[in-house]
């Protein structure tokens, strides 16, 4: 019986530990296309359609790598 709970407890330890890590890395993902769609906005509102399409830091020099 001891065997049993202690495998019980260590499985749903694992399974909440699984969960924690898909959340993370479904916000994280959301952030970063939030980030793009801000990018975007940014250059398309200073110079028009072409910014983005042409070179995407251009116009935005806190992004550049």
């Amino acid at each position: 019986m001891d065997i049993l709970l202690r495998f019980l407890t260590r499985t749903m330890i694992a399974n909440q530990k699984e969960r924690q890590l898909s959340e993370a890395r479904r916000n994280q993902a959301d952030i970063m296309q939030f980030d793009n769609w801000q990018t975007m906005r940014w250059d398309h509102k200073l110079a028009g359609r072409e910014a983005s399409r042409l070179d995407p830091y251009r116009y935005c020099p806190s992004k550049k790598g």
